[in-house]
Protein backbone atom coordinates (compact mmCIF):
# COMPACT_ATOMS: atom_id res chain seq x y z
CA UNK A 1 0.00 0.00 0.00
CA UNK A 2 1.93 2.75 -1.39
CA UNK A 3 -0.27 5.61 -1.63
CA UNK A 4 -0.28 9.06 -0.30
CA UNK A 5 -2.69 11.67 0.52
CA UNK A 6 -2.24 14.90 1.94
CA UNK A 7 -2.99 13.80 5.71
CA UNK A 8 0.56 12.17 5.26
CA UNK A 9 2.18 15.17 4.83
CA UNK A 10 0.82 17.10 7.69
CA UNK A 11 1.74 13.82 9.97
CA UNK A 12 5.18 13.92 8.41
CA UNK A 13 5.69 17.27 9.37
CA UNK A 14 4.02 17.11 12.70
CA UNK A 15 6.04 13.69 13.41
CA UNK A 16 9.26 15.96 13.31
CA UNK A 17 7.88 18.52 15.41
CA UNK A 18 6.23 16.41 18.49
CA UNK A 19 8.16 13.26 18.21
CA UNK A 20 4.97 11.06 18.55
CA UNK A 21 2.88 8.81 16.07
CA UNK A 22 -0.14 9.76 18.65
CA UNK A 23 0.03 13.51 18.56
CA UNK A 24 1.24 13.36 14.93
CA UNK A 25 -1.72 11.54 13.65
CA UNK A 26 -4.26 13.82 15.66
CA UNK A 27 -2.97 16.83 14.06
CA UNK A 28 -3.44 15.14 10.83
CA UNK A 29 -7.09 13.83 11.36
CA UNK A 30 -8.22 16.29 13.89
CA UNK A 31 -11.99 14.69 14.35
CA UNK A 32 -10.03 10.77 15.34
CA UNK A 33 -10.80 9.71 18.79
CA UNK A 34 -7.85 9.21 21.21
CA UNK A 35 -7.87 5.40 20.73
CA UNK A 36 -8.40 5.60 16.91
CA UNK A 37 -4.82 8.46 17.03
CA UNK A 38 -2.81 5.84 19.14
CA UNK A 39 -3.46 3.16 16.37
CA UNK A 40 -3.50 5.43 13.38
CA UNK A 41 -0.56 6.80 14.34
CA UNK A 42 1.93 3.89 14.97
CA UNK A 43 -0.24 2.01 11.18
CA UNK A 44 1.04 5.20 9.64
CA UNK A 45 4.49 5.67 10.98
CA UNK A 46 4.96 2.02 9.74
CA UNK A 47 4.56 2.71 6.30
CA UNK A 48 7.18 1.99 4.17
CA UNK A 49 7.32 5.97 1.89
CA UNK A 50 6.18 7.60 5.32
CA UNK A 51 9.29 5.77 7.45
CA UNK A 52 11.38 6.64 4.90
CA UNK A 53 11.10 10.27 5.28
CA UNK A 54 11.38 10.22 9.10
CA UNK A 55 13.88 7.79 9.93
CA UNK A 56 16.75 9.51 8.78
CA UNK A 57 15.60 12.54 10.99
CA UNK A 58 14.83 9.89 13.99
CA UNK A 59 18.30 8.90 13.84
CA UNK A 60 19.40 12.54 13.96
CA UNK A 61 18.06 13.15 17.20
CA UNK A 62 18.95 10.08 18.73
CA UNK A 63 22.50 10.50 17.99
CA UNK A 64 22.18 14.23 19.33
CA UNK A 65 20.41 12.96 22.91
CA UNK A 66 24.07 10.58 22.56
CA UNK A 67 26.63 13.28 22.92
CA UNK A 68 29.14 12.83 25.46
CA UNK A 69 29.14 16.32 26.24
CA UNK A 70 25.37 16.26 27.65
CA UNK A 71 24.94 17.53 30.58
CA UNK A 72 25.56 16.13 34.09
CA UNK A 73 21.75 16.19 34.93
CA UNK A 74 21.35 13.63 32.65
CA UNK A 75 24.38 11.73 33.69
CA UNK A 76 23.24 10.97 37.26
CA UNK A 77 22.41 7.57 38.86
CA UNK A 78 19.05 7.07 40.76
CA UNK A 79 20.75 7.45 43.77
CA UNK A 80 21.73 10.54 43.76
CA UNK A 81 18.70 11.80 42.06
CA UNK A 82 17.20 10.29 45.24
CA UNK A 83 19.66 11.83 47.17
CA UNK A 84 18.73 15.58 46.08
CA UNK A 85 15.57 15.06 45.99
CA UNK A 86 15.64 14.28 50.52
CA UNK A 87 18.27 17.36 50.65
CA UNK A 88 15.49 19.37 48.87
CA UNK A 89 13.04 18.12 51.90
CA UNK A 90 10.65 16.41 49.33
CA UNK A 91 11.10 13.14 51.14
CA UNK A 92 11.78 12.95 55.03
CA UNK A 93 12.75 9.42 55.02
CA UNK A 94 16.63 8.71 54.34
CA UNK A 95 16.30 4.69 54.87
CA UNK A 96 13.62 4.45 51.93
CA UNK A 97 15.80 6.61 49.62
CA UNK A 98 19.57 5.53 50.46
CA UNK A 99 20.64 2.02 49.16
CA UNK A 100 22.33 -0.13 51.48
CA UNK A 101 26.26 0.68 50.38
CA UNK A 102 25.86 4.17 49.82
CA UNK A 103 26.20 6.82 52.86
CA UNK A 104 25.33 10.51 53.21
Amino acid sequence: MNYWKPQHEVFIRSMQKHKDPTKAYHTAYPKASLASARIGGHRLYNYPHIRERIEPIVRERRAENKHPNSPPQMRRGRWQIRLRICQLGWLKSWALVLPPNKEM
